[in-house]
C-alpha cells in the first residue's frame, strides 16, 4: 500500500517526485521520505495505530474510505481520507472540526448500549456489514439469557442492572484480538468470533460456562441460565439481517431442545437450513392455535394407571389431543411449544381441567370412580386463581375433590419455591391429589421435597428406559422409590415399555405404571371399555396421607 503525502490535493498528485510534508509529519514518521513507501517501513507499529483500518478498507473494496478518530499520539481528533490511487493508496489527514467531532460522537453514542458501554444492534450491524463487504470469515452468536425477568422480580431493576454488566464483562474477557461483544437487546448479547469452524461448539460452550457462574448482586447471589445459536457467516449470509435472523433461529431451535435446568449441558446449536421451514410450520401453526382456542377441535385421550401388586386399574391420566383439520391428530408434543410461545397455555390447562372432571364424573356415575389426573403448565402455579377455578368445576359437577390429580412439572415448583407451596397447600386444603410430574429430571432439590404436600411422585421415563441395562439408573430408581415412601407418598414410573421394566419395578416394590406395556392413550369411550374389565379399587382418602 505505497503511500502519498500532499499539500495541494489531486493537483500535487501529478508530481510523484515531490511532496510537501508537515512538521508533524516529519515528528510522527521520523523522515520526509515517505513517496512511494508503504507506512510500514517507517511505522512499524502502523498495523496498531487508528489509520489501518480505513487504508485496509480502502485498498480491499478500492473505494474512498473516510473516518474521524482520536489520535493519542497527536493529542487530537483527526479527519482521515483514504483514496485509492495507481496501485496503492493515498492517506491524508487533517485536523477535525469542532462540530464535525460532535456528530461523529452523537454517530457513536447511537451505536453503543447505554448500560454495559458495548455496541448496541447497530453497532453490530455496522461492524457485521464491514466483514461481509471483506468477505472475512466469521461467526456471529447470538446469547440470550433465560432468567432476567425472575431477576428483576426478585431483586429489582438495579441488580438487574448489576447482573447484566457482570455478564458483559465476563464475555468481554473471553473476545479474543479482532472479535467485538453487543449487547442487541434486554436479554440478548452477540458475538463475532474469528475461529475454525470446528472450534465454534467450543467456544460458545466457554461463552456460556461463564455467563452460569454464580453473580453477586447485595442482597442475593443467583445464577443465570443462557442458551446460544449461531451462523456461519461464509455459508449462511451476505447481509447483516439475513443473518441475525438465522442466529434467532438456531437460538430458538436450541432453547427447544434445551437440557433440564439442573443438567450441565448447554442449549446450543447452528444454524440448518431446514430451520426456515421449521419456523414457518410453526408460525402456521401458532395462526391456527390462535382459532381453536374455544377448544372445538381438542380431544381428550387417557391413559389407564395399573396398580402393580392387584394389576388393576387405579387410576387415569387425562391427555389433551387436537384434531387438527389439515395435520391430522396431533400429541401435546407436537404443538405445546408453540402454545407456550404465544401464551395460549392458560386456555389449554382451562379446557383440560374442564374435561379431566368431566371424565371423572363419568366414571363415577358408571360406578367405576377412580382418580383422574391431569397436567398443568409450568406456568399454572404462578396463577393464584387456580385452586378457585378447580374448586369451581369440580362444585359444579358436584365431583369429589379426591377424583382430581394435579400433575404439576417438577421445574414448576423449584421456579419460586414459596409461591409453588402456597398453591400447593390451598389445593391440599380442597382435597384435591398432587403429583410431581417427571421427578428425577434433576430440577429439585431433596431438601425441599418434603415441604411440598405431594401424594405421588412421578418418576420421570427417561429413568424408566435406562432400569434394564444401566446399573445406575436403577439405583437411582430405586432411591427415589424408597425415599417416597419413607416420606409417605405413592410413586408411579411412566414410560413403561417393556415387561422387563414392569417386572423391575415390581420387585423395587414401585406401585403404579403407566406405559405402552399395559395400554396406550385412548378415547373416553375406549377407556370406559377398558376399564369395565379392570375394576379399579376402593380409593384411599389423599388427606390421610
Amino acid at each position: 500500500m505505497p503511500i502519498q503525502s500532499t499539500r495541494g490535493g489531486r493537483a500535487a498528485l501529478r508530481s510523484s517526485t515531490q511532496a510537501w510534508v508537515s512538521s508533524i509529519a516529519r515528528r510522527t514518521t521520523g523522515t520526509t521520505a515517505v513517496i512511494g513507501r508503504t507506512p510500514f517501513e517507517f511505522a512499524p507499529g502502523f498495523k496498531k495505530t487508528i489509520f489501518y483500518e480505513p487504508v485496509l478498507r480502502c485498498q480491499q473494496a478500492r473505494k474512498e474510505t473516510r473516518q474521524i478518530s482520536y489520535s493519542p499520539f497527536l493529542s487530537i481528533w483527526v479527519r482521515v481520507r483514504v483514496v485509492p490511487y495507481l496501485n496503492g493508496s493515498v492517506l491524508m489527514i487533517s485536523r477535525a472540526s469542532e462540530d464535525s467531532v460532535k456528530d461523529h460522537l452523537r454517530s457513536e453514542r447511537a451505536q453503543k448500549d447505554e448500560l454495559t458501554g458495548l455496541g448496541n444492534r447497530l453497532g453490530l450491524e455496522d461492524r457485521t456489514s464491514q466483514l461481509l463487504r471483506r468477505h472475512a470469515p466469521f461467526s456471529l452468536v447470538l446469547i440470550g439469557l433465560n432468567d432476567l425477568k425472575q431477576v428483576r422480580n426478585a431483586h429489582g431493576y438495579a441488580a438487574t442492572d448489576m447482573a447484566l454488566l457482570q455478564v458483559a464483562s465476563r464475555l468481554s474477557s473471553e473476545m479474543q484480538e479482532g472479535e467485538s461483544l453487543a449487547r442487541i437487546s434486554t436479554d440478548e448479547f452477540a458475538a463475532v468470533l474469528f475461529c475454525e469452524q470446528g472450534r465454534v461448539t467450543s467456544r460458545v460452550e466457554a461463552l456460556l460456562a461463564v455467563i452460569r457462574q454464580p453473580i453477586e448482586l447485595p442482597t442475593a447471589r443467583v445464577v443465570l441460565r443462557a442458551a446460544a445459536g449461531w451462523a456461519d457467516a461464509a455459508r449462511e449470509a451476505r447481509d447483516f439481517e439475513t443473518l441475525l435472523k438465522r442466529c434467532s433461529l438456531a437460538l430458538a431451535d436450541a432453547r427447544r431442545h434445551a437440557p433440564p435446568g439442573g443438567s450441565d449441558e448447554v442449549a446450543l446449536g447452528a444454524y440448518r437450513a431446514e430451520l426456515e421451514l421449521e419456523s414457518r410450520l410453526l408460525t402456521a401453526l401458532q395462526d391456527d392455535l390462535r382459532l381453536t382456542l374455544d377448544g372445538q377441535q381438542y380431544l381428550l385421550y387417557v391413559q389407564p394407571k395399573i396398580s402393580l401388586a392387584s394389576g388393576r386399574v387405579v387410576g387415569a391420566e387425562a391427555l389433551i389431543r387436537w384434531a387438527h383439520p389439515r395435520r391430522g391428530l396431533l400429541a401435546p408434543g407436537q404443538f405445546l411449544a408453540a402454545a407456550h410461545e404465544i401464551g395460549a397455555m392458560p386456555a389449554l390447562d382451562r379446557w383440560t381441567l374442564q374435561a379431566t372432571v368431566q371424565l371423572a364424573h363419568l366414571l363415577r356415575a358408571g360406578s367405576h370412580p377412580m382418580t383422574v389426573s391431569m397436567n398443568v403448565s409450568v406456568g399454572a402455579l404462578g396463577d393464584a386463581t387456580l385452586p378457585d377455578r378447580c374448586r369451581q368445576v369440580l362444585d359444579s359437577l358436584g365431583i369429589e375433590p379426591n377424583l382430581l390429580e394435579i400433575e404439576i412439572p417438577e421445574g414448576a415448583l423449584m421456579d419460586d419455591i414459596d409461591a409453588s407451596i402456597d398453591i400447593l397447600q390451598r389445593l391440599h386444603h380442597m382435597g384435591v391429589r398432587l403429583s410431581i410430574d417427571d421427578f428425577g429430571t434433576g430440577y429439585s432439590s431433596f431438601a425441599y421435597l418434603a415441604r411440598f404436600p405431594v401424594q405421588t411422585l412421578k418418576i420421570d421415563r427417561s429413568l424408566v428406559a435406562e432400569i434394564e441395562g444401566s446399573k445406575p439408573h436403577r439405583k437411582i430408581v430405586q432411591g427415589i422409590i424408597k425415599l417416597a415412601h419413607h416420606l409417605g407418598m405413592e410413586v408411579v414410573a411412566e414410560g413403561v415399555e417393556t415387561t422387563a421394566q414392569a417386572d423391575a419395578l415390581k420387585r423395587m416394590q414401585c406401585d403404579v405404571i403407566q406405559g405402552y406395556v399395559f395400554a396406550r392413550p385412548m378415547p373416553v369411550d375406549a377407556f370406559v371399555r377398558f376399564v369395565k374389565g379392570h375394576p379399579a379399587p376402593t380409593l384411599p382418602d389423599p388427606r390421610s396421607i
